[in-house]
C-alpha cells in the first residue's frame, strides 16, 4: 500500500501535465489557423494591429517611433563591455537589419542612406518635436552595403557592411514560404549535432527543424561560413570592425543556432561573432542545452527581444508546468539569458528583465493569453515587409483578402488607438481569446479536474 501511495503523486503529475499540454497545443493550433486563415471577427483584430501600408503613412509612422532611441551610428562596444550591447540604440538598429530580410533584394539594397522626409502636414509644436517635423531623419541602418544576398533553398540570408558603424551584419529571414513553415512545425527534439555542437550535454535536445537548417547553412559550400569569411577578408584591415548575427522569428532561431555553433567552432570563421540580436525567437532547445550554450557564448552577448503577448517565443514551452517536468526535459529558453521586453506592441517602453523568467516580462502570460497579432511588432517598430516601404526602391504591399483601402488609416504609436477618416477608434491591444470549441472545453475541464 505504501509503495502505491509513493507512485500515485508522480503519476497524477504526469497525467496533469499531459492534459495541460494538450490544451495548450490545441489552443496554439487554433490561433495559428485563425491568424493565417482568419474569420471575419479575427480579420478585424488583425487589421487593427497591422502597420500602415502606404508609403507616406509609413514614413509618418516611422518618424513617430524614431525618437525611441538615439541614432548616433556609433560602433559596437569592444569585447568586455557587454552591458552596452543592450542599449536601445543597438536593439532598434539590428531590428531594422532584421526587418529588411523580408524585402526583395532591390528594396533591401535601396534602404541604404535613406532619409525619411519631413512631415509637412504636422503643425509646429512648443517645445519643438524630436525629431523636428521640418527635418529629414535617417534610418538607424545608416549607410550600409549588402555584400551578399543569398537564397539557399527555402532559406535566405544576407551579409552587409556598415563602415561608419564598424559592423558586419549576418541576418536571416523569418518564415516566408511553405517550406519555412514545415521547418517550424518539425518540432521533434533531437540530440545535438556533434559537428555543430561538440561537447554539448548528451541529454541536450534541439528543435529538429531549426537544427537541420543550421547544418545546411553552415556546411553548405555557399552557406554562411563562405559568405562571412569572404566579407571579412575585404574589410579586415579596418580597425575596430566587428560582426554580429540577427534575425526575426524563424530567422532569430537560425541566428541563435548559428551564433552558438560559430562560437564553439572558432576555426570556421576568421573572427568570432561579437553578439546575436534575436527578435521574437522561438525556443530552440531544452533548457539543459540552452543554459550550456549561454554559459559558453557569454549570456550577455545573446540579446533576445520579445514583444508584449507574442505567442511564437513560447510555442511548446514547458514553463507553465514548471516543476512537473524533469529539468533535463524542460523545453524552454535559457534561464541565464536576460530578456529585453517591450510590454506594449505599439509603445517604445522597454523592460530589461532578469533572466527569461522575470514575472514583469513575457513569461507573465499564460498559454491562452498569447496571440500572433503582435509577433511582427517590436517596441513600436514593424519587423515585416511593410518596413520596405521606406526603401528608395519600395516594394509594393499586397492587399489582404477582405481588406479595404484606406489612405487615412495610420496607427498611432504609444496609443491603443487608430485614426480613421478623421475620427479615433479604440484598438484592443490584446484581443480576447476565441470562443473555445467543444474539444477545448473538454480538455480544459479535465485539466482543471486534474489540478484540483
Amino acid at each position: 500500500m505504501d509503495s502505491i501511495r509513493e507512485k500515485l503523486p508522480p503519476a497524477i503529475s504526469r497525467i496533469r501535465h499531459f492534459f495541460s499540454k494538450a490544451y495548450c497545443n490545441a489552443y496554439v493550433v487554433t490561433r495559428t489557423v485563425r491568424h493565417f486563415r482568419p474569420n471575419a471577427k479575427y480579420l478585424r483584430l488583425k487589421r487593427a494591429a497591422s502597420p500602415p501600408k502606404k508609403i507616406e503613412s509609413f514614413q509618418k509612422y516611422y518618424r513617430s517611433v524614431s525618437q525611441a532611441a538615439p541614432n548616433t551610428q556609433r560602433p559596437l562596444p569592444p569585447p568586455g563591455d557587454d552591458i552596452t550591447l543592450r542599449e536601445k540604440e543597438f536593439i532598434y538598429r539590428f531590428a531594422e537589419y532584421s526587418a529588411i530580410t523580408y524585402c526583395d533584394e532591390d528594396s533591401a539594397r535601396g534602404m541604404t542612406g535613406v532619409q525619411v522626409p519631413p512631415d509637412l502636414s504636422a503643425p509646429p509644436t512648443i517645445p519643438p518635436a524630436t525629431p523636428p517635423v521640418n527635418e529629414s531623419i535617417p534610418l538607424k541602418l545608416g549607410n550600409f552595403r549588402v555584400e551578399v544576398w543569398r537564397p539557399l533553398d527555402d532559406l535566405l540570408f544576407y551579409v552587409a557592411v556598415n563602415e561608419e558603424q564598424r559592423t558586419i551584419v549576418l541576418a536571416f529571414e523569418g518564415s516566408a514560404n511553405t517550406d519555412n513553415f514545415l521547418r517550424d512545425l518539425n518540432g521533434t527534439y533531437l540530440p545535438p549535432d556533434p559537428t555543430l555542437y561538440p561537447g554539448a550535454p548528451t541529454e541536450g535536445r534541439l528543435h529538429a527543424g531549426f537544427q537541420n537548417a543550421t547544418v545546411h547553412l553552415i556546411h553548405n559550400e555557399q552557406g554562411v561560413v563562405q559568405a562571412v569569411n569572404e566579407v571579412i577578408s575585404r574589410y579586415e584591415d579596418i580597425p575596430g570592425m566587428q560582426w554580429v548575427i540577427t534575425g526575426h522569428s524563424l530567422g532569430a532561431a537560425l541566428a541563435a543556432n548559428v551564433y552558438i555553433a560559430l562560437k564553439i567552432n572558432k576555426d570556421l570563421v576568421k573572427w568570432e561573432p561579437r553578439a546575436v540580436y534575436t527578435y521574437s525567437q522561438p525556443i530552440i532547445s531544452n533548457r539543459l542545452f540552452a543554459d550550456w550554450a549561454a554559459t559558453l557564448v557569454g549570456p550577455m552577448t545573446w540579446i533576445p527581444s520579445i514583444s508584449s503577448d507574442d505567442m511564437v517565443p513560447y510555442v511548446k514551452d514547458d514553463n507553465d508546468w514548471k516543476g512537473k517536468v524533469a529539468d533535463d526535459k524542460v523545453i524552454s529558453h535559457s534561464s541565464l539569458v536576460d530578456e529585453v521586453y517591450f510590454p506594449r506592441f505599439d509603445s517604445t517602453e522597454v523592460i530589461y528583465c532578469t533572466g527569461m523568467n522575470d514575472p514583469r516580462c513575457s513569461i507573465q502570460y499564460s498559454c491562452k493569453q498569447r496571440t500572433w497579432l503582435h509577433h511582427s511588432w517590436m517596441g513600436g517598430q514593424w519587423l515585416g515587409r511593410a518596413f520596405c516601404l521606406l526603401s528608395s526602391t519600395p516594394q509594393p504591399m499586397k492587399k489582404e483578402k477582405g481588406e479595404e483601402e484606406d489612405e487615412n488609416s495610420v496607427l498611432v504609436p504609444g496609443q491603443m488607438t487608430q485614426e480613421k477618416g478623421g475620427s479615433v477608434i479604440q484598438v484592443d491591444p490584446r484581443p480576447k481569446a476565441d470562443p473555445p470549441s467543444s474539444f477545448h472545453r473538454l480538455v480544459k475541464k479535465v485539466s482543471a479536474f486534474m489540478q484540483a
